[in-house]
């Protein structure tokens, strides 16, 4: 792929992702990404098939940032288990498109496959991340649970569920982690 060829295609990335969450994705047309990127017809189908393969790929570049958050999360020697769940929680939601995904799953302007595709791939890729800070909590000390891959995969869910949320929301999201998290250490307790 040439440097030109990559060029375009991240100047139409980038515009139609300004687009689409200004005006979200099902009022935003080609022509007017056409416009906004200063791009023939032609050019747009050189580069993707459809809109709806424009979007695939914006979503895939979402998805890397939410990766990248958690990546970075992870890796961090001096953060305990529970403080870890808690900051990828509060930098998805930082995340600017996030608001544009929750107005997104708000409207169900996506077609749901694409929505599922991008929510699976996510999930196959964040999993052994979340299972990583999971073990990490046991060892340490701050989390307590007799399943903890079945706790990642909770947890994880519960990030997602945030995306579908209103910002006040987000913060019940958090007690709900935290109770989680005491219920299965509870749950240890009265079983020792």
């Amino acid at each position: 792929m040439t440097e030109r060829f990559s060029a375009t295609k991240e100047h139409i990335l980038a515009r139609a992702t300004e687009l689409f969450m200004e005006k979200g994705y099902g009022a935003t047309t080609v022509n007017e990404i056409l416009l906004a990127s200063d791009i023939a017809k032609g050019t747009f189908y050189h580069h993707f098939s459809s809109k709806e393969d424009l979007l695939s790929e914006v979503a895939d570049r979402i998805k890397e940032k939410f990766m990248s958050i958690l990546d970075s999360v992870a890796a961090d020697p001096g953060l305990c288990a529970d403080e870890k769940f808690a900051l990828i929680g509060k930098g998805i939601a930082d995340v600017e498109e996030t608001h544009w995904i929750h107005r997104e799953l708000h409207q169900g302007d996506v077609e749901p496959a694409l929505l599922f595709n991008v929510l699976r791939q996510s999930f196959e890729e964040a999993l052994p991340k979340y299972a990583m800070i999971m073990e990490q909590g046991m060892e340490d000390g701050t989390v307590r649970t007799p399943y903890p891959f079945t706790a990642s995969i909770l947890l994880l869910i519960l990030n997602i569920i945030s995306l579908h949320m209103d910002d006040g929301s987000i913060h019940e999201l958090t007690h709900f982690r935290k109770a989680l998290l005491r219920y299965t250490d509870d749950s240890i307790q009265k079983e020792d």
